[in-house]
């Protein structure tokens, strides 16, 4: 759910939905632009090639027709989605030798067999970390193949997934920025393991949705922070509450 300025936040588990507490988050800054909708007119969000089209828009997490369906054809070769920043460039500024964390959520469309998840991708580092959606896996975590990372060296911090409602997954990869000050960003859609390069004309119409896509400079994830089209980023800022009273020795 998304509110407004100056509303209390509450916690929830994702699935569960049991109440966890008030939410109050340190600030943060998307610098993704147009993740409030990244199916809108206009996108920053392109699929590479012809492997793929824009399908119609299914229901986010958040209940609203805004997510980005990329459709797969059944040719063969990767099939990609490229950000592209305000501007025209094909690479964010970010700054030098630090640590973001970049996370989307992802849902693999109802009974493909083929598709089994995504791929979270950084250029010119060529950082990536695939994810199975269809049992919520980071692939190369220790529980499954360990070639699943590409370039896990020391600028690879860490990886994970969380489990959200109707077949919703976030997609979480942290990592450290290289020295040239500028960073690209990918998702592909893979099969098994580690192949992002499909191949299967009977996997035609298979599909995987991208919500909610955020960059953030920190070692972990934080609440969705939607960003306009023509915004270059969103920043929340720090959160505080005060209790106005004097009688709270009944609760905590």
């Amino acid at each position: 759910v998304i509110i407004g300025p100056d509303v209390p936040r509450f916690d929830h588990d994702p699935i569960t939905r049991e109440c966890k507490g008030l939410l109050i988050e340190q600030n943060r800054t998307n610098l993704f632009s147009g993740t409030a909708n990244m199916a809108a007119t206009g996108s920053r969000w392109s699929i590479g090639g012809s492997r793929g089209f824009e399908g119609a828009n299914i229901e986010g997490p958040d209940g609203t027709l805004t997510s980005f369906q990329v459709v797969y054809n059944g040719t063969s070769g990767d099939l990609g989605v490229a950000y592209s920043p305000i501007g025209g460039s094909s690479e964010l500024t970010t700054s030098n030798d630090t640590i973001y964390t970049y996370s989307v959520w992802a849902k693999l469309s109802a009974g493909a067999s083929y598709l089994t998840g995504c791929r979270l991708r950084t250029y010119s580092q060529n950082i990536s970390v695939n994810y199975n959606l269809v049992n919520g896996l980071v692939l190369g975590d220790g529980t499954t193949a360990t070639n699943a990372y590409e370039n896990q060296g020391s600028d690879f911090i860490s990886s994970s997934i969380e489990e959200y409602p109707n077949g919703w997954y976030r997609c979480i990869m942290t990592f450290r920025s290289g020295t040239d000050g500028n960073q690209g960003f990918q998702l592909y859609l893979i099969s098994g393991v580690n192949n992002h390069a499909l191949n299967s004309s009977s996997a035609n119409g298979e599909s995987v949705s991208f919500w909610g896509a955020q960059l953030e400079e920190g070692s972990f994830a934080t609440s969705f922070i939607p960003t306009g089209i023509n915004q270059e980023s969103v920043t929340r800022g720090v959160e505080s509450v005060t209790l106005q009273g004097t009688d709270f020795s009944d609760f905590y």
